[in-house]
């Protein structure tokens, strides 16, 4: 029963890999600098009047950088990313976005602030604007996120297809902002097509008893383990501090083991490594037919 199991995913792997289409609909990371940590601002350009900006490890969410605006010369000054290509490329459908921002150390002003996704084709009468809720700024890191529709013409050119933190208050003042963390993922079917899914045979596995099942005995299944999950030594530059860092961007939560922490500003710890941790992950891999470990040194 085993080996039929795992035929049957590699048939569903396989079929994934030669059909020109998405069984999954959800894009990875479609933002190539959105963390500034190529410490600058590749990728991003100044959208109205002109500021001070700053790519320092001083301002960083997640990660080794973050990006300071300061001395704005009202709420239209900002810098964006073009995603033209990146909407052309996927095609009209439901989009997620977000950044995460806070007050600038030094800001003069309070105020609001949303993240905005502002569209323009050829033809169009006007901008459409698609925004996240507006919240008041504070010193400490909120996330700031659309979730929702954009549509567009995949025949008609971009005039306009800019992402963006908008901020400022009552009197027009723009504050200082810190941001971090942009990202854009896609989370329907790419290229403006609907998914051809693909139907496969319907299974009911609930009455396999895993514990007692029968193969042949020179069957065995293993996990490689290279996720460096183990004890944090209270390092900086150790690896597991690399792991943390790289996990604590949002958009890669998902891949944090089950045992980790979320702190209040989304940032991701791995506790440290315990006997109880190990025999938990031992029965999941004992429930789910895995036999044993394979530890890459």
């Amino acid at each position: 029963m085993k080996r039929f199991l795992a035929i049957f995913i590699v048939i569903i792997m396989g079929l994934s890999l030669l059909l020109p289409i998405n069984l999954f609909a959800v894009t990875d990371e479609l933002l190539k600098n959105g963390g500034f940590e190529s410490g600058d601002l590749e990728g991003f350009f100044l959208y109205g009047p002109d500021c001070n900006t700053d790519v320092s490890e001083d301002y960083a969410h997640s990660g080794d950088y973050g990006f300071l605006m300061s001395d704005r010369g009202g709420q239209y000054s900002t810098y964006a990313c073009n995603i033209a290509d990146i909407l052309t490329e996927n095609g009209p459908g439901e989009y997620k976005a977000s950044f995460w921002a806070k007050l600038g150390p030094e800001s003069a002003y309070g105020g609001d602030c949303q993240l905005v996704i502002n569209i323009k084709s050829e033809g169009d009468t006007g901008n459409k604007y698609h925004p996240s809720k507006k919240v008041a700024l504070t010193d400490e890191w909120q996330q700031f996120v659309f979730e929702g529709t954009i549509d567009f013409d995949l025949e008609k050119s971009f005039i306009e297809a800019y992402f963006y933190a908008q901020s400022f208050d009552a009197k027009n003042n723009a504050p200082d902002i810190i941001l971090d963390d942009f990202s854009l993922v896609k989370t329907s079917a790419v290229n403006g097509k609907p998914v051809n899914k693909v139907e496969l045979p319907s299974i009911n596995l609930s009455h396999i008893d895993y514990t007692n099942v029968e193969r042949d005995a020179e069957t065995t299944f293993g996990a490689i383990r290279w996720d460096a999950w183990y004890t944090h030594d209270g390092k900086e530059g150790s690896v597991i501090s690399q792991v943390e860092r790289s996990l604590s961007p949002s958009q890669f939560h998902f891949r944090a083991p089950f045992f980790a922490e979320v702190t209040d500003d989304g940032k991701i710890i791995i506790p440290q490594y315990t006997q109880e941790i190990l025999d938990k992950e031992m029965e999941y891999a004992i429930e789910a037919g895995i036999d044993y470990f394979a530890y890459v040194w």
